[in-house]
C-alpha cells in the first residue's frame, strides 16, 4: 500500500524548482490508520505529485510506534504532537495528574510543533497549506500558513462538523477560529456545507463542494471474480447502521437467502453485531471479518452481489463510489451526501434510514432481478467516471489553489478574493 524509507533517508529540502508549486497537506490522522479522510488526503497527494506539485504532509502523531519522519508513497510525512484539551469535555471529573500533565505537556508540545513548522516554513516555503478534518491539526495549519505567508484552505469531512456542538468551549473556539482563518473552505459535500452553514460561522470568500474522489483503475482491475457474497463495509460505530443491515439480511426472503454477508471493519459496535446475528439465528450465514487492510477492499467490493450502505449519518458516502468503481450494485440509505451521488433506481437503489424492512427489500429486488442489477451497476460505473474519478476531482482542487495563487500573498489582513464554485 505504501513505501518507507529511513529518518536517514528523508529530507526537508527547499531546492525544488522556483516555478514548481509547493503544498503542505495536514490531515488529522494518516497512513497506517485507515479512514476516510486518510484515503482522501493519501490520493490527494499523490494526484498532486503526478501533476508537477512538490508535496508534505504533516499530521498529528497517533502512536509512540510510528516515525516522526519517513517517506510514504514518495511523499515526506511528518508526525507532531498537536494534542490539544478540546478532549477535557468535564474538566474537574478528570484525574489530577491527567489536568496537571496537559498543562505542563501542551505548552512544550506548542513550543517544539512552533519550531518545527518555522524550519519547514523557512526551508520548504509552502504556497498553499491545506487541512482535512478540523481539529489540532487545523490550528497548526493555520499557523504554518502565516509563517510562511501561504494561503489555508480547509476541508471539512463530516464528523469535525456534526460534533461541534457537543465540543467543550475550547474546541469549539478551534474549530471557529480554524475556519475564520482560512483562505477557502471545501466541503466534500452540499448536505455537509448546508450543515456548517447552520453553525453561523464567519466564512472564507471561497466556499466550495470537492467531492471525495475513488481510484477507478484500482477497482476496475478487481472485476471479474465471481460474485457470492453481500457486503457492508466501513467502521463499525453506530452511525454506520450495521445492527440495520443484519436485521434485514435476515429478514430477506428464502429465495434470497443463499447469499451468505459478509462484515468488514471494525469498532465498538462490532460485538453488538455479532450478538445480534446469534440472536437472529443468523449468524451461521454473517461472515465478520474485522478490519482489512485497504489494498484488500478492490477485491471484495468486486466479489458482491451489492454493497449495503445503511448508515444512519453519511456526510459523504465514499464506500458507494467505491462499490460503483466496482461495478456491484449499490442499496444504500437517504442521509447526508448519498443522495447527492445515488439516483434512486437509476444507478443504485435509496432507501428510508434505520428500516431493515426497506432495506431488506431493495436487496431482495436486485439479489432476484439480473437485470436491474447489471443496470445499476453499469450505471454507477458511468456516475463515478463522469464525476468522482481522480482527474475530475483534481480539477476541482486545482481550481481552488491556482485561483487562491492568483491573489497577492497573505500579509496581515489580506484575504482570497477568488470567486466561488458551485458544488453540484
Amino acid at each position: 500500500m505504501h513505501s518507507t524509507r529511513s529518518r536517514a533517508d528523508v529530507t526537508m529540502s527547499g531546492c525544488e524548482e522556483a516555478t514548481q508549486r509547493r503544498i503542505v497537506l495536514m490531515p488529522a490522522d494518516y497512513l497506517p490508520n485507515i479512514g476516510g479522510h486518510e484515503i482522501v488526503v493519501r490520493r490527494l497527494a499523490d494526484s498532486l505529485t503526478s501533476n508537477g506539485w512538490s508535496v508534505r504532509i504533516v499530521t498529528p502523531m497517533k502512536s509512540p510506534r510510528l516515525r516522526i519522519r519517513e517517506i510514504m508513497d514518495d511523499v515526506e510525512v511528518l508526525r507532531l504532537p498537536m494534542q490539544l484539551p478540546v478532549g477535557l469535555r468535564r474538566p474537574m471529573a478528570a484525574s489530577v495528574g491527567r489536568l496537571v500533565g496537559k498543562c505542563v505537556l501542551l505548552p512544550a508540545c506548542f513550543v517544539w510543533n512552533w519550531a518545527v513548522l518555522s524550519h519547514l516554513a523557512r526551508l520548504f516555503r509552502p504556497q498553499i497549506v491545506h487541512a482535512h478534518y478540523v481539529g489540532p491539526n487545523a490550528l497548526y495549519a493555520a499557523l504554518l500558513a502565516r509563517l510562511s505567508g501561504a494561503k489555508l484552505v480547509l476541508s471539512i469531512h463530516g464528523d469535525d462538523v456534526l460534533r461541534e456542538a457537543r465540543l467543550p468551549l475550547w474546541g469549539r473556539w478551534l474549530f471557529r477560529t480554524a475556519i475564520r482563518s482560512s483562505d477557502a473552505l471545501l466541503s466534500n459535500s452540499n448536505d455537509l456545507l448546508v450543515a456548517a452553514r447552520k453553525l453561523d460561522i464567519e466564512e472564507p470568500e471561497t466556499v466550495t463542494v470537492v467531492w471525495n474522489d475513488v481510484d477507478t483503475a484500482t477497482f476496475r482491475s478487481a472485476v471479474g471474480r465471481p460474485r457470492e457474497y453481500l457486503l457492508g463495509i466501513g467502521r463499525f460505530v453506530h452511525r454506520k447502521g450495521f445492527d440495520v443491515l443484519v436485521r434485514a439480511f435476515s429478514r430477506l426472503p428464502e429465495s434470497c437467502s443463499h447469499a451468505p454477508l459478509v462484515l468488514a471493519g471494525d469498532g465498538p459496535e462490532l460485538r453488538r453485531c455479532r450478538a445480534l446475528a446469534e440472536d437472529l439465528d443468523i449468524a451461521e450465514r454473517v461472515q465478520f471479518l474485522g478490519e482489512v487492510p485497504y489494498e484488500d477492499v478492490p477485491g471484495l467490493m468486486a466479489g458482491a452481489r451489492l454493497v449495503a450502505v445503511p448508515s444512519r449519518d453519511e456526510p459523504f458516502g465514499l464506500v458507494v463510489i467505491e462499490a460503483m468503481a466496482a461495478e456491484s450494485p449499490v442499496v444504500a440509505a437517504t442521509v447526508g451526501g448519498i443522495p447527492e451521488i445515488v439516483q434512486n433506481e437509476e444507478n443504485g437503489l435509496l432507501v428510508p434510514r434505520d428500516d431493515p424492512d426497506a432495506l431488506a427489500w431493495a436487496m431482495g429486488r436486485i439479489l432476484s432481478d439480473h437485470d436491474l442489477a447489471r443496470s445499476l451497476a453499469a450505471r454507477g460505473l458511468a456516475t463515478v467516471k463522469e464525476r468522482f474519478s481522480r482527474e475530475a476531482v483534481m480539477e476541482r482542487y486545482l481550481a481552488v489553489y491556482e485561483g487562491l495563487l492568483r491573489d497577492p500573498p497573505r500579509g496581515g489582513a489580506v484575504r482570497s478574493t477568488a470567486s466561488t464554485m458551485e458544488g453540484s
